[in-house]
């Protein structure tokens, strides 16, 4: 036998035995055999669901904290102490949290992320449009 033939067999068996720990880990973790084709899973634990279950509920509440915001801003037409630089900063971690979501997998921080960068983005659009129309007024009066 060669090297080369015995670095094969030796690689070949060490992915077997990898295999079935993979499967036993997943098989002892659900509780139940899971249908695996091509290394994807079929059916999700229960555990699983829970997490994202509290996740969603978490990106819910952290969006609607935005809702009072929002309104002061494209209600009641207020801007006064709102940092747009600070806004531009929590929406550029948003899109990298928004992408972590994605790469992961994971429903509960792509809905979250989402729905903030939404509020977060309307904002960014009311603030500059009060400021702009405030910067009119004020050159218009003073002409």
């Amino acid at each position: 036998m060669t090297s080369g033939t015995f670095l094969i067999r030796c690689w070949t068996d060490w992915s077997r035995r990898e295999n079935l720990a993979r499967r036993q880990v997943r098989e002892s973790t659900t509780g139940r055999k899971t249908v695996n084709r091509n290394e994807k899973t079929f059916e999700v634990p229960m555990q699983t669901l829970l997490i994202e279950t509290i996740g969603i509920i978490a990106g819910t509440l952290g969006v609607l904290a935005w809702v009072p915001q929002l309104r002061e801003v494209w209600v009641e037409k207020l801007h006064e102490g709102i940092s747009l630089p600070t806004f531009w900063l929590v929406s550029t971690a948003l899109v990298l949290w928004l992408i972590y979501g994605i790469l992961i997998g994971s429903i509960s921080i792509i809905f979250a992320n989402v729905a903030a960068l939404t509020c977060i983005l309307s904002l960014i659009v009311g603030v500059i449009r009060l400021r702009k129309a405030e910067s009119q007024d004020g050159a218009d009066t003073g002409s």
